[in-house]
C-alpha cells in the first residue's frame, strides 16, 4: 500500500467517528463558532519537505502508540478547509529530534509528515507520545497551510503532563485529553486537535505594485544566493533544494516569512539598489543585497 493510500484510509477510518456525531451536534458546534487556534512559535526543528504519509514512525518505534485527528476549518464561519496542508514533526520518546540544529537536511526524516486534509476539512496520523525536549512539555509542532489562510505555527500539548504549568509557550487551549484506544493493534491512546485558521488580509496594494522591482536575485551576508519571484499576487523566495516560501507584507515594505521565523522590511541604498534586511529564528540579523 502507498504512503497516499495508507493516508487515504487511515482518515476515512477515524472520519467515520466525526460523521456519526449526531447532526444537531455539529449544528451546535457551527452555532458556538470557532475561534482562531492559538499560534506558538516555529521551534529551532523545523524542516521542509516532509514525506507525504500517515504514520510518522513505524509500528517498532519506542514509545506510548498514538492516533491523532481533527478538522481544519475557517475560524468563525467554522467552514471545513479541503487540501489544507499540515506539517506536524516531533521528538522521539527520548526527546530528541532527528536534527540537532535547524538546517541540517543530511539526516533520514524521522517522526516527520505532511499531510492534506480530506472531505470536511478531516486529518489524521499515527506517531507515538513525544518525550519531554529540555525543560518543554510534551508537544507535537503543526504548521498549516490554506489558500486564502493566514499560516498557522502552533503546537498540540497533553493533558496530565505537569511541565504544561511551567513551559511558558503552553496555550491552554492547545492542552487536549488522551482517551485509550488500539493503536496498529497494540494499546495506545488517541486524541483529536481541531485547527481554525484566520482569513489572510491581502498583501498591500503598495507592495504588490512594488513587486516588479523586488523580482530578481539577492545575495545574503556574501554567501547564500536566492531569487524573489513574482506568482500572481504572491512574492516567492527560491532557493536551491528548498521549497518556495512566500514574503507575506504586512506593510508596503514590511514583510515575513512564516517557514523561516523571519520578519524584516526591504530597503533602498542611496544608489536606488534594493536590499532585504530581517531578523532569522536564530536572533541574527541578516542582509541581502539585490544583485
Amino acid at each position: 500500500m502507498t504512503d497516499s493510500a495508507a493516508m487515504l484510509s487511515r482518515r476515512d477510518f477515524l472520519g467515520g467517528a466525526v460523521l456519526a456525531l449526531p447532526s444537531f451536534q455539529l449544528a451546535r458546534a457551527a452555532e458556538r463558532g470557532c475561534p482562531a487556534t492559538e499560534g506558538v512559535e516555529l521551534g529551532p526543528f523545523y524542516r521542509p519537505n516532509a514525506p507525504r504519509r500517515a504514520s510518522l514512525c513505524d509500528a517498532s518505534e519506542t514509545g506510548e502508540p498514538l492516533a491523532v485527528d481533527g478538522r481544519v476549518v475557517a475560524a468563525n464561519r467554522c467552514t471545513p478547509l479541503e487540501e489544507a496542508v499540515i506539517e506536524v514533526w516531533q521528538a522521539n520518546a527520548n526527546g530528541d529530534y532527528d536534527i540537532v540544529r535547524r538546517g541540517q537536511d543530511d539526516t533520514p526524516y524521522h517522526l516527520r509528515a505532511l499531510l492534506q486534509a480530506g472531505g470536511e476539512g478531516k486529518y489524521a496520523f499515527d506517531t507515538i507520545v513525544p518525550g519531554h525536549y529540555g525543560r518543554r512539555a510534551k508537544h507535537i509542532h503543526y504548521f498549516v497551510h490554506a489558500k486564502g489562510y493566514e499560516p498557522l505555527v502552533t503546537q498540540l500539548y497533553f493533558a496530565g503532563d505537569e511541565r504544561t504549568a511551567t513551559d511558558r509557550l503552553v496555550r491552554r487551549s492547545l492542552i487536549k485529553q488522551r482517551v485509550a484506544a488500539k493503536v496498529r493493534g497494540r494499546s495506545g491512546t488517541t486524541m483529536t486537535f481541531d485547527l481554525a485558521l484566520r482569513t489572510r488580509a491581502p498583501n498591500p496594494r503598495e507592495a504588490t505594485r512594488a513587486f516588479p522591482q523586488f523580482e530578481g536575485d539577492y545575495r545574503q551576508d556574501d554567501a547564500v544566493t536566492f531569487r524573489l519571484v513574482r506568482s500572481g499576487g504572491r512574492l516567492d523566495a527560491r532557493m536551491r533544494g528548498s521549497p518556495d516560501a512566500e514574503l507575506i507584507f504586512d506593510g508596503p515594505m514590511e514583510f515575513r516569512v512564516v517557514e523561516y521565523g523571519i520578519a524584516g522590511r526591504v530597503v533602498r541604498h542611496g544608489t536606488g539598489r534594493l536590499a532585504l534586511e530581517y531578523q532569522g529564528i536564530d536572533g541574527r540579523r541578516h542582509r541581502a543585497e539585490k544583485l
